[in-house]
């Protein structure tokens, strides 16, 4: 699961984060910190380092579990300036669903 988990994290690790995930998107940001995930029960079950798309970024994520429930929070740095989103996995809105039952 662990492994599965970083795979499928490395490929995905800077998605949009918006409101509502868009389609065919995976991840929604949430309005929480990682102290607040931590907080809520979730245990972490990965973290990795991934080089910025410039040279003095670097970005770190974090991935939890929590039961069924998988989140992800990134961290990146470049210098003193830090930038920190979480997003939690959704099922994804496939347009081409829209209106069948």
């Amino acid at each position: 699961m662990k492994v599965l988990c970083t795979a499928l994290l490395a490929t995905v690790a800077l998605t949009a984060h918006a409101a509502e995930p868009a389609p065919n998107q995976q991840w929604r940001a949430i309005p929480a910190s990682l102290h607040d995930v931590i907080m809520n029960g979730y245990k972490l079950v990965s973290a990795f380092d991934t080089p910025g798309q410039q040279s003095s970024r670097t970005v770190r994520t974090y991935v939890m579990q929590k039961d069924d429930s998988l989140v992800q929070c990134t961290e990146s740095h470049d210098g003193a300036i830090g930038e920190f989103r979480c997003s939690e996995i959704v099922q994804p809105y496939l347009a081409s669903l829209q209106g069948k039952k």
